[in-house]
């Protein structure tokens, strides 16, 4: 491989955490949101007010994004010091399975 082309991934795993903490949030909240409109309609049906309740179930999910930011940052840290010990950390976990 060329060095050019190392060098535009050497931050793809880092990138990658963030990026997957947002698409597990964006499946969550798309669940969490059927789920909420459901039972909605439900109460609606037997002429119940819908509790507001069901509008923080739906964005529940959305912290994981800030999860994986807040992880994403600690990485680049460890990463700009020179300690790549989570590397291999998340190599093992693909190795485990």
């Amino acid at each position: 491989m060329e060095t050019g082309l190392i060098t535009q991934f050497k931050d793809l795993g880092l990138v990658m955490v963030l990026a997957l903490s947002a698409i597990g949030s964006a499946a969550g909240a798309g669940v969490a949101g059927m789920a909420a409109i459901g039972a909605w309609k439900k109460n609606f049906s037997q002429n119940k007010a819908a509790s507001f309740m069901l509008v923080a179930f739906v964005g529940a999910p959305l912290t994981q994004t800030v999860y994986g930011m807040i992880v994403m940052n600690k990485m680049i840290e460890l990463a700009n010091k020179g300690q790549y010990l989570w590397v291999f950390v998340i190599m093992s976990w693909f190795w485990e399975l």
